[in-house]
């Protein structure tokens, strides 16, 4: 019994290692060798092997292998009542948590309305809301679903605003975010904050942006507005959506790229060779900003691969704040890790949510503080 587990085990780590060969095939070797079987293939099988990528059928193949061959082992662990006993039946959080997401809500929109110039969208105002959509392409319908949410609708009546206007709005803004912290329940305080942050964002995302990094603090704010209009005492129903909502916006997004892009990710991710334009950037003050420290450190590709695997169960591990599971912590930190890299190399700006995982982290504790003492 314990020869055919080694056997099982040797196949599937001879498997991991064939799949990351897989991925570096050259396309001169697959037309070599379709020229050596061009009298042995039928000809419609040897068109579709030309135009197909080989290594990406080899390399699903191979998944599909490893998957029988370890069956055992995942229909034994992966099952409804493992997931069952991961979730937290004493998980019991306090009104202190619905405090502190208040903190740091208004902390976080305090510092992003002093950071952020939005009165620079004034400039493009004549086209801006006709710009063309690279992914969603909402510019082919009249009425876009984004001018709805950011209520940006407005300006198809009124002009946009003027450049004063939009910074003492930003101005007026943080001001409340400190007012809000003092009266943290205050409803009208909540609701004009979120209002104005929607409208904030909504500039971002009519001039071509598909994300601005500010899905999950207009989560949180509307969270605030949902309870403070509600009752501030029944809490628990807005961190329990809060909380859901991060899972979600996590998980998906781990789904998302082994659904687009599948297992390749892992390997195609290329670390070590963007980290040469890392260096370029860090040097061009008109590019995207990226760290001085990438002009001299090197990345091997091993060490890429492994950031792409960890990226995707990073991602997926967020599925454990669903469960209000004390181990979600890690994801929890690890996504904290990976939005800092990401800033530090290519200098996309997702930092921001680490403010609200560093809240979860002090949620998911203070829930499980019963069970981290025995931890």
């Amino acid at each position: 019994m314990k020869s055919k587990n080694k056997t099982s085990i040797f196949f599937i780590i001879f498997i991991v290692f064939t799949i990351f060969y897989l991925s570096s095939l050259d396309e001169s070797l697959k037309f070599l060798l379709l020229d050596r079987l061009s009298g042995i293939l039928p000809e419609l099988l040897l068109d579709y092997l030309e135009k197909t990528n080989v290594s990406d059928l080899l390399i699903n193949f191979s998944f599909l292998i490893m998957l029988y061959i370890s069956k055992k082992y995942w229909i034994k662990y992966i099952n409804i009542n493992n997931f069952i006993k991961l979730y937290n039946r004493e998980f019991v959080p306090n009104k202190n948590s619905y405090d502190y997401l208040i903190y740091v809500t208004y902390a976080y929109v305090f510092w992003r309305m002093l950071s952020r110039n939005y009165g620079v969208h004034t400039f493009v105002s004549d086209y801006y809301s006709g710009v063309p959509r690279l992914y969603l392409n909402l510019s082919q319908i009249n009425f876009k679903p984004y001018e709805l949410t950011s209520f940006h609708f407005i300006h198809r009546v009124l002009p946009v605003p003027s450049y004063d206007f939009i910074i003492n709005l930003q101005i007026f803004t943080a001001i409340l975010c400190v007012a809000g912290i003092y009266f943290k329940y205050s409803k009208i305080i909540s609701l004009i904050i979120f209002i104005n942050c929607m409208y904030f964002s909504g500039f971002v995302l009519m001039t071509n942006a598909e994300l601005e990094a500010t899905e999950i603090m207009l989560f949180a704010l509307f969270t605030i507005v949902f309870t403070n209009l509600r009752n501030p005492n029944q809490w628990k129903v807005g961190l329990t959506g809060f909380n859901w909502f991060i899972g979600f916006y996590y998980v998906s997004s781990g789904l998302n790229k082994l659904i687009d892009i599948g297992p390749s990710f892992i390997w195609n991710l290329n670390l070590d060779e963007y980290r040469y334009v890392a260096a370029l950037n860090s040097v061009a003050l008109s590019s995207r900003y990226a760290h001085p420290i990438f002009a001299d450190i090197l990345i091997p590709p091993f060490i890429s691969d492994f950031f792409g695997l960890m990226t995707v169960l990073t991602e997926l591990g967020f599925i454990l704040l669903f469960l209000n599971n004390k181990y979600s912590v890690f994801p929890l930190f690890s996504a904290i890790m990976l939005h800092t890299s990401v800033f530090l190399m290519a200098g996309i700006n997702f930092t921001g949510n680490s403010f609200f995982l560093i809240y979860l982290i002090y949620y998911i504790l203070n829930g499980n503080k019963k069970k981290f003492n025995n931890f």
